[in-house]
């Protein structure tokens, strides 16, 4: 390979000058191993070249207003010495932050400002069509220093065709032209956080690319294996977890946005970035993706229905996200998260009593928000209606509502109203009189029963109105639903209606059916 010509000769240059000053009056703060200050590590020239925290570049060539001499000026001002910044500054301005003094390569051989030019390595060994070999005649066959004593490794530990992070950040930023920005530059994005987030495992990037099997194959560096080098952008081809029937997985270059299952595009219900912008720096909360089930249904304590999944925690309290202001939720299985799975129900449990109730009875409580006193709508007197008594059978829940036969059946998740009570003929009293006018129902507002075949009498003790949150003083009796006569008062309930009675006892069976048995 014939280098362009190596130019005017720097005063200084980073190995021999600017490396040992900053390894000399940084590198005690800012040093490798993920503990540098600010994120910026100034011990080696990649950590130079690149950004902290903050994603801002510590120096540009001739800009003296660069964050690396900045520092110097202000709050680091005492760290060097006033010889030590002036050699500093003139690195990064005049000598446009040179690597080495070189009779072959220029100064910016090793600046990776622009991928393109001849004037960095890589822009020529693109040129070279990535043959290395041409530079084997001065750096040896491996590339280990040969006659020039300098070896390519000591920037690509692997050599500088062995992997990924040669050109690649790991992941960027920087991408390949050296960008920081995420939100500028469509090879930064959001990589890092789907390599690193506290809602989901690692995304891989074959998630989201075909990955090459070797550098030079087709489709990477080159179109093919003997045509034109590519356009150097990477084509997003979406793996199994980004996709999911019945939804367009893409992602638009033209506007920046993703379309994939992760984010929530396929849910019936999405949240407002269920199609994030691919510049941005975070998705935010759960309801990002997420519209949530209505707010009668667990609202924001994702745990009710997904304990797999998630758990409650203190707001403010690391992995502990704020949902709506109202709970905080942490993820206890990450895995479970984003899976192409919904993961539901408590422990073993299944149908619904995953989400509903405890036990056996499959029911509140607690209700979808944890609640378990009766006060609670959500709760009432579910548990007693679902056990038997000692006059009557365990109730089913079809008794009161109308049961989805799926989870996601019309009615069921879609509302925003609570649980609709839906009376059943039993309870509505069809079954008993099939001519009834009498219309049973439940006020939401009172939480009161009204009419219920199965105790509402207007005539009896209690009347035809019965609260739904709280017990009856000292239980039911027979007058608590019934009106007697005085020629029949309840204690002869058994003279005619013997058939409802074994050894003394109401045969419940029999009792609160829909059927008047006599004799």
């Amino acid at each position: 390979m014939r280098p362009p010509p190596a130019g005017e000769a720097p005063a200084f240059v980073y190995v021999e000058d600017i490396a040992p000053l900053l390894q000399k009056r940084c590198a005690g703060c800012h040093a490798a191993g993920g503990k540098a200050a600010a994120g910026y590590d100034l011990t080696h020239w990649r950590g130079l070249l690149g950004a902290g925290s903050d994603l801002k570049r510590n120096a540009l060539p001739g800009e003296a207003a660069s964050a690396l001499l900045s520092v110097f000026k202000g709050t680091h001002r005492q760290r060097l010495t006033p010889a030590e910044l002036t050699m500093l500054t003139d690195w990064v301005v005049k000598d446009r932050m040179a690597y080495f003094r070189s009779s072959v390569h220029p100064p910016g051989w090793l600046l990776p400002l622009d991928r393109d030019a001849r004037s960095f390595h890589g822009g020529e060994l693109r040129r070279q069509r990535w043959k290395t070999e041409v530079c084997a005649p001065c750096h040896g066959g491996k590339l280990l220093g040969g006659t020039s004593a300098r070896s390519c490794t000591s920037c690509h530990p692997g050599g500088p065709m062995s992997g990924c992070t040669t050109c690649h950040g790991a992941p960027p930023p920087p991408d390949l032209s050296w960008n920081l920005d995420p939100t500028r530059a469509p090879g930064v994005g959001a990589h890092r956080s789907h390599i690193a987030s506290s809602m989901i495992t690692r995304i891989s990037c074959k998630d989201c690319h075909t990955v090459p099997a070797t550098v030079k194959a087709p489709g990477h560096l080159f179109d093919d294996l003997t045509g034109q080098t590519t356009d150097l952008k990477a084509e997003v081809t979406l793996g199994a977890r980004g996709r999911v029937a019945g939804v367009a997985q893409e992602y638009d270059r033209k506007t920046g946005r993703c379309t994939v299952y992760c984010h929530g595009a396929s849910l019936k219900s999405s949240g407002p970035l269920s199609r994030p912008s691919w510049l941005s720096s975070g998705v935010g909360d759960c309801t990002s993706c997420h519209a949530g089930p209505g707010k009668h249904h667990g609202g924001a304590d994702c745990s009710q229905c997904h304990p797999q999944t998630v758990a409650r925690c203190t707001p403010g309290q690391a992995g502990c996200f704020d949902i709506n202001g109202t709970v905080g939720q942490r993820f206890v299985r990450l895995d479970l998260h984003i899976d192409r799975k919904v993961q539901v129900g408590k422990g073993a449990a299944t149908g619904c009593n995953g989400c509903h109730g405890s036990g056996s009875l499959g029911a509140p409580p607690p209700d979808l928000m944890g609640r378990t006193a009766i006060t609670a709508p959500g709760v009432g007197l579910h548990a007693i209606h679902l056990s038997k008594s000692s006059h009557r059978v365990a109730l089913p829940c079809s008794t009161c509502h109308k049961v989805p036969k799926a989870t996601y059946d019309k009615g069921h998740l879609d509302n925003t109203v609570g649980a609709e009570v839906v009376f059943d003929d039993l309870a509505s009293g069809k079954k008993r009189d099939p001519k009834t006018k009498t219309k049973a129902r439940y006020d939401p507002k009172t939480r009161t029963c009204i009419d219920v075949y199965c105790h509402s009498r207007p005539k009896s003790k209690v009347g035809s109105t019965w609260k739904w949150t709280s017990k009856l003083t000292g239980g039911l009796v027979c007058d608590s639903c019934h009106k007697g006569k005085p020629q029949y008062p309840l204690t002869y309930c058994k003279v005619c209606h013997i058939s409802m009675f074994a050894d003394g006892k109401i045969d419940i069976t029999r009792h609160i059916n829909g059927k008047l048995d006599f004799l």
